[in-house]
């Protein structure tokens, strides 16, 4: 490889690294969250929806896991609609 090419270039620079997708994904979820807290100006908490909460739960800024969390999101909004709208 010569100076100023892609690394992506080459094919065996192809393959995706699994441990570089779980930390570039973990980076991404902190920057957001970061980001969201900072524009609210004030503590928030922050919870990963779905069965694969348990994978994100190393990640610093979230506080807790709940796997039926869309789940319960999903009843509620049914019990709010009337009868006749359903």
């Amino acid at each position: 490889m010569t100076c100023g090419t892609p690394a992506g270039w080459w094919p065996q620079h192809r393959r995706l690294d699994p441990v570089g997708l779980y930390f570039g994904y973990a980076s991404m979820c902190e920057g957001l969250i970061g980001r969201i807290r900072a524009e609210l100006g004030s503590r928030c908490g922050s919870w990963p929806p779905g069965a694969r909460g348990d994978a994100r739960a190393d990640i610093p800024s979230i506080e807790a896991v709940d796997p039926v969390l869309t789940l319960t999101g999903l009843r509620l909004i049914w019990e709010r609609n009337p009868p006749a709208a359903r």
